[in-house]
């Protein structure tokens, strides 16, 4: 199977999985996420050589699957969650493509600084009452 051929079967994965109370809005949020991810992570692998966007995948169905989330927001956050640590893109440009609520997400659970260990000060002092970011931080973690 090509690399191509895994992304976009985990991605029909993933868009299987959404729920049915999803809205063209909703699915098309989730679309130009995956779109912005796969290129920002185009020229990234993981350590076992897959491609990198395969993580975010995998990430975004846990949230979807294991964590039952049925907001369309964090499943795009969950598409982003690295983009703005390990690609060019910065939070403002979250924030201009996807809205405040998708930019909140991923700034919440990027580090400050992406050459030191997680902080989880930082991600409960980013909660601020939002219960999804500690779901889409543990959605990373068990995956990783």
């Amino acid at each position: 199977m090509t690399n191509e051929q895994m992304i976009q079967e985990a991605y029909n994965k993933l868009l299987q999985a959404l729920p049915e109370s999803f809205t063209d809005a909703d699915r098309d949020l989730i679309q130009r996420a995956f779109n912005i991810a796969k290129g920002a992570h185009a020229k990234q692998t993981r350590d076992s050589g897959i491609p990198y966007i395969l993580h975010p995948l995998a990430v975004a169905l846990v949230v979807v699957k294991e964590m039952r989330q049925t907001n369309a927001a964090i499943v795009a956050a969950a598409l982003l969650h690295d983009v703005v640590e390990d690609t060019p893109y910065t939070l403002a440009n979250i924030r201009n493509l996807f809205g405040e609520d998708v930019a909140f997400l991923v700034g919440a659970v990027t580090k400050p600084n992406k050459n030191q260990p997680d902080n989880f000060q930082h991600i409960l002092g980013s909660v601020k009452g939002d219960v999804r970011v500690l779901l889409l931080k543990l959605s990373d973690r068990l995956h990783n």
